[in-house]
Parts: structure tokens; sequence; C-alpha cells
């Protein structure tokens, strides 16, 4: 599952999209967020899908699983998500703490599929080194392999290895929190 995210480096994103982003350290569904779309290129949408039969409930992921066996998505294009990392929760007794997943080497470039304006994040079993903390994560796919995904409907994804992660502030399940410091280590 991919709960939040951030996207903050306004520099590399300009540089690789010629879009201006407002820095964002708690990006939630119900968002407008920055997707490259069918045709690889930038521009801002709606993260979340409403369905009149789940009583408008908000949907922000979808699993490979489903949209590779189900006819449902059929008519969804595909998409890149970019952020800087994304969150995930680790339940422990009675607590839930976020860890903050990142790439050293990139952006982190999350598989998606959109409808109109609307995206959701294709989530797959999580890796084994990720695991402990939560039991999906999102499909990351390898920066050279962006066009493989959205147009030639293959799958180039990132290893376990290139995934770091960390522990962070539980300040960052309030959405109004949106600081850069929101994202730093908790020991």
């Amino acid at each position: 599952m991919c709960g939040k995210y951030s996207l903050y480096s306004k520099e590399e994103i300009f540089n690789n999209f010629n879009i201006l982003i407002t820095p964002n350290y708690n990006i939630s569904p119900g968002n407008n967020i920055l997707v490259l779309n069918n045709k690889l290129r930038a521009e801002y949408m709606y993260w979340g899908i409403k369905y009149n039969w789940l009583n408008k409930k908000l949907i922000a992921n979808a699993r490979l699983e489903t949209i590779q066996n189900k006819s449902f998505y059929n008519d969804y294009k595909r998409c890149i998500i970019i952020a800087d990392g994304y969150i995930e929760w680790k339940k422990e007794k009675n607590n839930n703490d976020p860890y903050y997943h990142y790439l050293n080497d990139s952006l982190v470039y999350m598989a998606g599929l959109y409808k109109n304006s609307n995206a959701v994040i294709i989530t797959i079993d999580s890796y084994d080194k990720i695991s402990h903390i939560h039991m999906r994560q999102p499909l990351i796919i390898n920066k050279q392999h962006l066009k493989s995904w959205v147009i030639e409907k293959k799958i180039n994804s990132i290893t376990e290895h290139n995934i770091q992660y960390y522990k962070i502030s539980n300040a960052v399940n309030n959405i109004k929190s949106n600081y850069k410091n929101l994202l730093l280590k908790k020991n």
C-alpha cells in the first residue's frame, strides 16, 4: 500500500519535466499529484478514485495482481507518479510507526493508472527487505524504463537493494503537517 509520499526536489523536477512544483512533504490521497501521463507528459491529477458501488470511498491504490486479472481496469491508462519517497506504517503492539522509503540515487517512479484526471498507485507484495514494515509497497519503475511501463506495458522495476528506509515522526499522520523536518530520521 502507499498511503502518503513526498515530492520536494524542485530543481530536479524542473530540469527533467519542465514543470514547477511546490515542495510537499506530506502528500495524501485526495491531493493533486504530479503524474507522467500515457504520453510521458507531466500534469497534475487527483490522487484517488471514488466508486459509487463502494459508497464513494476514495481508492488510492490498486493491486498489480488485480489489474492484470480483472477487466475492471481495462479502460484505464498507465502513468507514473513521481515522488522523492513514500511512507509506510509498521504496526507494533499499540503503535503505528511511520517509515520513510526512498532511493539513494533517483526520484521514486511509482507505477500508476488513471482515468480522466484521477490516478491510483499500483502496489505489489513488499520486497523481503521491507516486508517487516508493511506487506504491500508501490510498484517502483526503474528510471530508464518509464516508457516500458506506460507505453509498452512491460514491468521493469527496481530491485529491493535500491530501497532505503528509516523511521520518522508520527507528526506525518496529521495531513496539515507539511515541512521539511517532517521527514527527518527518528531514533
